[in-house]
């Protein structure tokens, strides 16, 4: 019987930063306005317009990975196991005979190369994968888990394409894997 194991990522909830941007703005604003009008001598409005200047290039360019793994926001909690009876989720089984349908979106692999124009080329970590479950009675349940390379991809999609005679499996297979 073949099985598939990995692991459940829980994404940590994003931070609002945006009382920092409204900050940065209302300072080159306020230089801005001072040295149109003429209120400040040029010489003092000039830090209300590159401190900010200065902020956004420590917040945007702080960062360059050059082949680092990218970080990890979240924690990495369960283990997920597919097999052909079921699915389980840390001690929960759900029997594919509960299950209406399933979808995983296989977008990304521990090791896959992350181009970025800010932040340099890092290495991702391989949670951004997707499984949605609709059960029969219509409730959904969506994880997210990790795919340790292309191989373990593979045996997922090769699992999921014998578990169509069962259950209706939707595959979005975008994986672009570059290590």
């Amino acid at each position: 019987m073949t099985e598939f194991k990995t692991f459940i990522f829980e994404p940590k909830p994003a931070k609002d930063s945006s009382i920092l941007w409204w900050i940065m703005a209302g300072l080159i604003i306020l230089g801005l306005v001072a040295v149109f009008l003429d209120v400040m001598d040029k010489w003092l409005s000039i830090p209300f317009i590159v401190v900010p200047g200065i902020i956004y290039y420590y917040i945007r360019y702080k960062d360059w990975k050059f082949e680092e793994p990218e970080d990890l926001n979240g924690y990495f909690t369960d283990e997920l196991t597919i097999n052909e009876t079921e699915i389980k989720i840390a001690a929960k089984s759900i029997p594919m005979n509960k299950i209406r349908s399933l979808t995983i979106m296989y977008n990304n692999v521990h090791g896959t190369k992350i181009y970025s124009s800010y932040s340099g080329t890092s290495i991702s970590n391989g949670e951004k994968n997707v499984l949605v479950i609709r059960l029969v009675n219509d409730k959904s349940i969506q994880y997210n888990f990790k795919l340790a390379s292309i191989e373990h991809a593979e045996k997922l999609r090769q699992l999921t394409e014998s578990l169509k005679s069962k259950v209706a499996i939707r595959n979005d297979w975008k994986l672009n894997y570059n290590a």
